[in-house]
C-alpha cells in the first residue's frame, strides 16, 4: 500500500480556503489575516485567518480561522494535520 505524502500547512490552508470559499465566505490566508490588519467589515463574510485568540491555559496564542458575518463573529476553525495528534 503507497504511503500519501502529507500535506504541508500551508497546502492545507489552501484546501481549507477554497472549501469556505464554495460555501460563501471571503478565504485567502495570504491576504485576509488578523496580522495583515483584516478586521471584520459591515455586509462581508468574511474568514480571517489567525484571528488572536487568549485563553487561561496558554494566554497568547490564535485560531486558524474565525467566520465572521458582518461584525458578529460565528464560529472559529481549528485545524491539525491528519498525521498529528489532538491532545
Amino acid at each position: 500500500m503507497a504511503r500519501q505524502r502529507q500535506k504541508s500547512e500551508a497546502e492545507t490552508r489552501c484546501m481549507i480556503d477554497e472549501q469556505l470559499y464554495q460555501v460563501g465566505w471571503e478565504a485567502n490566508t495570504q491576504e485576509i489575516r488578523y496580522f495583515e490588519g483584516v478586521r471584520p467589515d459591515k455586509g462581508r463574510n468574511l474568514a480571517i485567518a489567525e484571528w488572536s485568540a487568549t485563553s487561561t491555559v496558554s494566554k497568547k496564542g490564535y485560531v486558524y480561522y474565525a467566520l465572521f458575518v458582518g461584525n458578529k463573529m460565528v464560529s472559529i476553525i481549528e485545524s491539525k494535520a491528519e498525521h498529528k495528534d489532538i491532545h
